[in-house]
């Protein structure tokens, strides 16, 4: 998945993490981030993500489901364009 992803992104312009959370590496360590837990994802969920550096990602998988979806999704309406 991380094979089509990252091309997509790239193309508009999305190499940095998306959520600046204290401690963000900003364009360091960069991974997807899912809107659920990955043991809680549907297939057709894999590819809604949101690009974050490790520190952020580890904040995102440490808040409860419904907060962490939120978050994710937030981070994706905010774009001006989606990948």
């Amino acid at each position: 998945m991380r094979e089509q992803l990252k091309p997509r992104f790239e193309a508009v312009h999305i190499t940095r993490c998306e959520f600046n959370f204290q401690g963000c590496w900003k364009d360091n360590a960069l991974g997807f981030a899912h809107i659920k837990k990955r043991r809680n994802l549907a297939p057709n969920e894999l590819s809604v993500v949101a690009l974050a550096c490790n520190p952020c990602h580890d904040k995102l998988e440490l808040m409860p489901e419904p907060l962490m979806t939120v978050t994710v999704m937030g981070a994706i309406k905010r774009r001006i364009c989606q990948p």
